[in-house]
């Protein structure tokens, strides 16, 4: 009922077919006479809803509410709420929320009150009406996306257990993991195996790295490699798996930046801790391995896979390369590196 809707149109209806008292409401909205619309719909508690939903005029419908008799049927507290949170008012919105009687509260009311609970991050409400939401949902993707906000409140609470079994439920569910894309997938993957690492008893290490080995083809991205499933693989003291993990996620990125190469200092300090007593250099040049010159800097790559910053060497120069031992000469452009 805000300007240019009703107030065009709406005069020019009702009095074609002469509802005065109608086109009488219009003239006081239109003039900001809100004390004048209240005292003439004060006993339509029907029409009185219908133009606060209606409205986009914040303090028409602030004043209808307050107008409005504490009727049990009417929910006074739930259009504040409402109001509110059309306004942007969220602490304002969830300090309402919490006089609601929840009891009486539907579907519909249950998925609004969840999402504002969701962007003021207020996880117990989250936890609240998303439990009521799944005693109706039906539909496959709303149980999804509503578990989704279940998982997502129970970690930000600290509640690692619940979250977990959320997480499992739907990554074992091939109709639920199915609705979610490759980055949502890792997404879950990632937050359900950290929520065990922080819990870190033996059974949920072990949790741990049972979701690693079987969503292994979940793991696409470098974070999920070469931070967290090394550091599930270095909790059970397996270095070497570990040393894979980093390589394979160091690949998803191609060329590393100096920053991802010091984010991962501590990975490789455990992991070279954990290989020194059985760490050997290999005796002669094979195919798929990195090489140092003496007295350069650069490192040299000898294959045809990825060879994140080292220098390519040509195919066709693969044979001056592979057999060659340590200390052996190799000529380059005329110069001689050993």
């Amino acid at each position: 009922m805000g300007q240019g809707t009703l107030s065009d149109n709406g005069k020019e209806f009702f009095s074609k077919r002469k509802m005065i008292a109608l086109v009488d409401l219009i003239d006081d909205i239109e003039k900001r006479d809100y004390e004048g619309f209240i005292t003439k719909i004060k006993d339509d508690n029907q029409l009185a809803l219908l133009v606060c939903f209606a409205t986009d005029l914040p303090e028409l419908r602030r004043k209808i509410i307050e107008a409005l008799p504490d009727d049990e049927g009417i929910y006074k507290d739930k259009l504040r709420l409402l109001l509110e949170d059309d306004l942007e008012n969220l602490d304002q919105a969830i300090e309402l929320l919490s006089k609601i009687d929840l009891s009486k509260i539907g579907y519909v009311d249950s998925q609004k009150f969840l999402w504002i609970a969701s962007k003021k991050e207020a996880w117990d409400f989250v936890l609240i009406f998303g439990e009521k939401l799944l005693t109706y949902e039906k539909k496959v993707e709303r149980i999804v996306r509503t578990k989704l906000d279940l998982f997502n409140a129970n970690f930000k609470l600290g509640r690692l257990l619940e979250a977990v079994k959320i997480g499992e439920e739907i990554l074992g569910t091939h109709e639920y993991i199915s609705l979610l894309d490759d980055k949502n997938k890792t997404s879950l993957l990632n937050q359900t195996v950290i929520a065990l690492l922080r819990r870190n008893t033996s059974n949920d290490n072990t949790q741990a790295m049972n979701l690693i080995e079987t969503y292994k083809h979940l793991l696409s991205d470098f974070e999920s490699n070469a931070r967290l499933t090394a550091e599930v693989y270095l909790r059970h003291s397996d270095a070497k798996s570990a040393l894979g993990a980093v390589v394979r996620g160091v690949k998803f990125l191609r060329r590393p930046s100096p920053q991802e190469y010091a984010s991962l200092f501590m990975v490789f300090n455990t992991i070279g801790n954990m290989l020194e007593p059985e760490f050997e250099v290999e005796k002669h040049v094979e195919k798929d391995r990195f090489i140092k010159f003496k007295e350069e800097e650069a490192w040299y790559y000898i294959g045809e896979g990825e060879c994140l910053d080292a220098q390519p060497i040509p195919i066709e120069k693969h044979h001056e390369y592979i057999g060659k031992k340590i200390a052996d000469t190799i000529v380059i452009s005329n110069n001689y590196v050993s």
